[in-house]
């Protein structure tokens, strides 16, 4: 079945929609910061200043209480940190099915896959690598104790 210049103009023209929906969120507070703090409270509906200034940007970086520097630094740090822990887990997890040969792996398997797409975001550390150290922690406990328990 071929798809009519009708069908894909509808298709570009709820793309462009969508994009514009996402993206005014953020022109809205990329074009906010060039307000004084007086012009975004009286006049919010307005996207664009008429005198657009750099004097927030100054504010921010002359600041002794809002270290932007510091906090660049350690958003680095923390997200070096996270991505090379989670790989590390990762690659260590993809050994161990790959490689081992354990009671319900394919069960195993299935169930970490599936929760690949599970996102409680009920507490703050849930979004953080806690719960991969803490299923990793699990998971070698788990597999030492059947293996013992096998052996044994």
């Amino acid at each position: 079945m071929k798809k009519t210049k009708f069908a894909y103009l509808f298709v570009y023209i709820i793309l462009l929609i969508v994009a514009f929906v996402t993206l005014l969120p953020i022109l809205y507070t990329v074009f906010g910061s060039f307000k004084t703090n007086m012009e975004i409270l009286s006049h919010p509906e307005k996207l664009m200043s008429h005198e657009p200034t750099f004097d927030n940007y100054v504010q921010i970086f002359k600041s002794d209480d809002f270290n932007v520097g510091r906090m660049f630094l350690n958003s680095i740090m923390y997200s070096g940190f996270y991505v090379i822990a989670s790989i590390l887990i990762s690659v260590m997890a993809a050994y161990a099915f790959a490689r081992g040969k354990f009671i319900g792996k394919k069960t195993w398997f299935a169930i970490f896959t599936s929760m690949m797409f599970i996102n409680l975001g009920l507490r703050y550390w849930e979004k953080s690598i806690f719960p991969h150290l803490y299923t990793a922690l699990w998971f070698y406990s788990f597999s030492e104790s059947i293996r013992y328990i096998l052996y044994l």
